[in-house]
């Protein structure tokens, strides 16, 4: 489930060239707040990826019987962003 799948709209709040990328949510429904941190760090044997998600829903309630679908979907999309990315760096 990507951002444009739930409809929010994110402005950039950090940028460092092959460093890391932030954004945050500006509007979207469900949630109060969204954000996302990227960094990119070149270790000795390749790279390494770190990706930080904060999401809060607009009710409790939501994350409550939301909340461990959305943790999935999200922990198996990230696996599949960095199997892409793993690709991508490595071509």
């Amino acid at each position: 489930m990507g951002l444009r799948a739930v409809g929010l709209t994110c402005v950039i709040t950090e940028w460092v060239e092959q460093e890391r990328i932030a954004f945050e949510m500006t509007q979207g429904p469900l949630l109060k707040s969204y954000a996302e941190r990227w960094a990119l760090q070149a270790t000795p044997p390749g790279s390494r990826f770190t990706l930080a998600l904060e999401a809060d829903f607009l009710w409790a309630i939501l994350d409550t019987l939301i909340g461990p679908f959305v943790q999935r979907s999200s922990a198996a999309n990230v696996e599949r962003m960095l199997a892409k990315l793993k690709n991508l760096i490595e071509a």
